[in-house]
């Protein structure tokens, strides 16, 4: 019988496959620079200078499925030390620069544009592969737009493993918050993005579209998800020096090492400046948005 979503086995197998391409030295890892203490959430900051050295996804202007003029697109097919898993329409791949350990990426199997939305096939996959972890809890972003921080032009959720016991400052999100016009904007942020409860009962298509609403058309954004919720933060800068989705999960990425040292300033600095200023964090206005 034909495989419709993720392998049952897929925590193991993205283990081994991990194991076996850090071994034969298949994976640039990007080591911690520090960690970075705001109001509340710690963020790890990471000096990544594979990012200069990858292509920068531009914005999609075909109305058709056609692969885009690019020297290369390392998901098609997939490096052989790097694919984990596929069945029809997707690729499970580690990522090559891996941010940390068991970092790995769900990929299209056939070219679709990294800035167009997400399908509902899409997220369907997903949902799969959250759910389909059996080793704790799994992070998933996605970065959309030229202003997103995506390397590739070719459409990959990407995930991260939590380590046991870990906690996002998304995880505050509040149960009330089951639609887009109810959504949650976190004050202990440097910047403005909007979260919605999955485990009350909101599905995470209706949630996805309800979200998008909020980023201007043609516009980037970075989406964040878990089992429990989706939080989206509409960018209104550029990539910031590599910043992408997994500021979301508390990971700050870099192109620049000169930010290392530099404390928590900078850094705020830095993440008030991807998307709208918010006020309450800065401490400019209590209240709405």
């Amino acid at each position: 019988m034909a495989v419709s979503g993720p392998p049952p086995d897929l925590t193991g197998l993205v283990e081994n496959v991990y194991n076996a391409a850090s071994s034969s030295g298949a994976l640039i890892q990007t080591p911690i620079v520090e960690t970075i203490q705001l109001l509340h959430p710690p963020y790890k900051l990471r000096f990544c200078p594979s990012l200069a050295r990858k292509p920068v996804a531009q914005p999609s202007t075909a109305t058709t499925t056609a692969t885009p003029k690019v020297k290369s697109n390392p998901f098609l097919p997939p490096q052989r030390e790097l694919h984990v898993a596929s069945w029809p329409g997707y690729n499970i791949v580690l990522n090559k620069f891996p941010i940390i350990a068991e970092h790995f990426l769900l990929c299209t199997s056939t070219f679709e544009p990294q800035d167009e939305p997400l399908r509902p096939c899409d997220l369907e996959a997903l949902d799969g592969v959250l759910h389909a972890w059996k080793n704790g809890r799994l992070f998933a972003f996605f970065n959309s737009g030229p202003h997103s921080g995506a390397s590739q032009p070719h459409r990959h959720v990407q995930f991260l493993p939590l380590a046991e016991g870990a906690r996002l400052w998304a995880d505050e999100c509040p149960t009330q918050a089951n639609t887009g016009e109810e959504a949650w904007v976190s004050p202990e942020v440097p910047f403005v993005s909007y979260g919605v409860r999955l485990d009350g009962g909101t599905g995470l298509v209706k949630a996805y579209e309800a979200l998008l609403q909020k980023v201007p058309e043609g516009g980037s954004y970075n989406l964040g998800v878990t089992k429990e919720w989706i939080v989206l933060l509409p960018r209104l800068e550029g990539g910031d020096g590599g910043v992408n989705g997994a500021v979301l999960g508390g990971e700050v990425v870099v192109r620049d090492q000169a930010v290392k040292g530099e404390g928590r300033m900078v850094v705020e600095k830095m993440l008030g400046g991807i998307g709208e200023r918010n006020r309450e964090y800065w401490g400019e206005g209590k209240g709405k948005l």
